[in-house]
């Protein structure tokens, strides 16, 4: 049997805060032959190492960022953070309130608004119905609301009282 073994070695240098370091870095690959003369398979049994000592050298270096690139980006993460849960927040929102309306029916009343004019003359003079022509008439009684337009004058301030 042949075996022979390839090695590459490549000088390394690591630079740390700490430390300095040179090492060397190895590579190995192997091959294996059997050798047998009478079938056309030639050479020598043995066990070869093959040394390839590379001409480059590795440096590998530790640094770190100045404080302020360190604050720089500590903010930018931060920030990004605030910026993202905002829009997951309202997004949220979103969609509870299209389900809120969707699926919670809120009771629908008739309701008419109308608007009246009322004067001071009116007030002391006629009642005031609201009822609807398809209603049943009901007893409405006047109120006199004389003395609080007298005393607010700020209520109905295009209208004069004569008394």
């Amino acid at each position: 049997m042949l075996f022979q073994y390839f090695v590459d070695v490549v000088p390394t240098e690591v630079n740390t805060f700490l430390s300095r370091l040179t090492t060397y870095q190895y590579s190995v690959k192997d091959h294996e032959r059997h050798i047998d003369h009478h079938k056309g398979s030639h050479g020598i049994p043995g066990i070869f190492f093959k040394y390839d000592m590379s001409a480059l050298k590795v440096q590998v270096t530790q640094e770190r960022d100045s404080p302020i690139q360190f604050i720089v980006r500590l903010c930018a993460t931060i920030s990004g953070i605030c910026v993202i849960s905002g829009f997951v927040n309202s997004f949220v929102q979103f969609v509870i309130n299209v389900l809120k309306c969707k699926y919670i029916k809120k009771p629908q009343h008739n309701v008419r608004m109308e608007k009246l004019q009322i004067t001071a003359e009116s007030l002391t003079h006629a009642s005031v119905s609201l009822l609807h022509q398809n209603e049943p008439p009901t007893n409405i009684q006047p109120v006199d609301l004389t003395a609080s337009v007298l005393k607010s004058p700020d209520i109905i301030t295009s209208h004069t009282l004569h008394t």
